[in-house]
């Protein structure tokens, strides 16, 4: 699963993936509402500097199938880091509710115009 996912990387961090969660042990996930981009995780790196950042590019739109591909990305990263943080933004904060995640997520950060929940 991991074609569906984006880091950003910093200067001096790791680069190669297999070297992925090595250097550091906390990673935050961020899965995009509809019409996002994997790319807007670029935006928590400077609130996560201890962490390293993924950005989810689901290639579904229904629930059955995305909160599978949720699920699929956070076991990958569970067996890579000791903590995992996950920040969802509207339809992907459904998608991640929906997933079986909890007892793998440190905390969770889901937005929406309407709601601001914090984990």
């Amino acid at each position: 699963m991991t074609e569906l996912l984006k880091q950003f990387n910093r200067k001096n961090n790791c680069e190669a993936s297999e070297e992925l969660g090595q250097n550091r042990n906390k990673a935050v996930l961020y899965v995009h509402g509809k019409g996002g981009n994997a790319e807007e995780a670029e935006h928590y790196m400077e609130l996560f500097p201890e962490c390293d950042v993924y950005g989810l590019d689901y290639r579904t739109d229904l629930p059955w199938e995305t909160n599978l591909e949720v699920e699929s990305v956070v076991n990958d990263l569970s067996g890579r880091y000791r903590h995992i943080i996950l920040i969802a933004n509207s339809i992907g904060a459904f998608y991640s509710i929906n997933a079986n995640i909890g007892e793998k997520i440190e905390r969770a950060f889901f937005i929406h115009r309407w709601l601001i929940w914090k984990n």
